[in-house]
């Protein structure tokens, strides 16, 4: 069982650049030692375990008259993992 929540997040960009640039780094190395073998992904729950996703929005408008309107609007998702059965699944 997975319980979800919503609310507005002010975390700093600074680690999601990190995680973006973390991954841009060991992915291709990853994908070398693995080009042409089939692999079976599965994520791996554990009871109380939280996950985390952030979601930015940003719009400019132009209004004749007042010139261009900049709205962001940001999002995050938070997951919690409630209950995990024998074999992983949430």
């Amino acid at each position: 069982m997975i319980s979800l929540h919503s609310h507005r997040s002010k975390a700093p960009r600074g680690r999601l650049l990190l995680a973006t640039l973390a991954a841009a780094l060991l992915l291709p190395p990853m994908q070398a030692d693995l080009a042409g073998q089939e692999v079976t992904l599965r994520y791996g729950f554990t009871e109380g375990m939280e996950l985390r996703y952030e979601l930015v929005q940003s719009s400019t408008t132009q209004v004749p008259g007042m010139g261009p309107l900049t709205q962001e609007q940001r999002q995050t998702l938070k997951i919690e993992v409630l209950d995990v059965d024998g074999e992983g699944n949430a």
